[in-house]
């Protein structure tokens, strides 16, 4: 729950409606859905207003999300609820790649995947074959040992795509 006197605050310093936005994601977080409007329909927000307020939210330091990056759907998983509480970047919905070359575990955040299929050289699409489980080893190398959609999760579905 977000404590009362930083509501209180709050309210001074942004948007109602972007106010509203981050007490229903505080009431639904940690959770997972299939994609952004699947989110926004269960606010009951339209999917323009929920992006632009997500966003807003998210530069200014009050939300932890992953929406629809790498088509992997959209994940709330921190919402500031006091002045001193901080975002835990390991709270981030994330693959854990088991590396068999090397025997051991990556944990690669979905904001990530894109960066870390380039440092790869490896092609964007079977990247995405690769984490939507279209194959099991990448490059002899790679195996998905768990992934966001295995996390539990108590807001949303908890299982997007």
């Amino acid at each position: 729950m977000i404590d009362p006197t930083y509501l209180s605050f709050l309210r001074g310093t942004i948007r109602a409606e972007m106010l509203l936005t981050m007490v229903q994601l505080e009431q639904r977080c940690p959770g997972g859905w299939p994609s952004q409007a699947d989110l926004a329909e269960d606010l009951g927000l339209c999917r323009d207003t929920l992006t632009r307020n997500i966003y807003r939210l998210m530069r200014k330091g009050l939300v932890g999300a992953s929406t629809n990056v790498n088509a992997q759907g959209a994940w709330v998983y921190w919402v500031k609820r006091s002045a001193d509480d901080r975002l835990d970047p390991n709270l981030a919905p994330a693959y854990v790649l088991r590396d068999r070359s090397r025997r051991l575990l990556e944990r690669l955040p979905l904001d990530q995947c894109k960066d870390w299929a380039r440092r790869h050289r490896i092609p964007w699409r079977t990247m995405l074959s690769f984490l939507g489980g279209h194959q099991k080893v990448l490059r002899r190398r790679w195996e998905v040992a768990s992934g966001p959609h295995t996390q539990h999760l108590e807001g949303g579905d908890s299982d997007p795509p």
